[in-house]
């Protein structure tokens, strides 16, 4: 049982590297309203509003070979359902990157990662 404490506090750093971690912005440019997210991989968030955020900044990278992707839809991350964009969640894109502000030139309502 010595061994239980370690093996969790391991766990519970790897999981903190799981997904990437923006701050949305109700306007562009990164000003209006803001809230944090962490977005584990392979996963989906929606607002549930249908107005959502407008620009975006990066505060920590996701896992290698994991796509960011920003949705019109507030309903899910659906690509058919609108307007998205989408971006390398680990730094190898050459807009998605730590604390910089990025426009994503709709209001977007749902973000989520996948495995590319």
């Amino acid at each position: 049982m010595h061994f239980a404490t370690p093996l969790f506090l391991l766990a519970a750093a790897a999981s903190t590297a799981s997904g990437y971690v923006v701050q949305v912005f109700t306007e562009g440019g990164c000003t209006g309203a803001s809230q944090e997210f962490n977005v584990w991989d392979n996963t989906c968030h929606t607002t549930g509003q249908t107005v959502g955020f407008r620009s975006l900044r990066v505060k920590a990278y996701g896992a290698g070979r994991q796509r960011a992707g920003f949705f019109q839809s507030a309903t899910g991350c659906n690509a058919l359902a609108g307007t998205w964009i989408d971006y390398w969640a680990d730094g190898g894109s050459d807009v998605f990157k730590k604390d910089r502000c990025i426009d994503i030139g709709f209001s977007a309502s749902s973000f989520g990662s996948r495995s590319a």
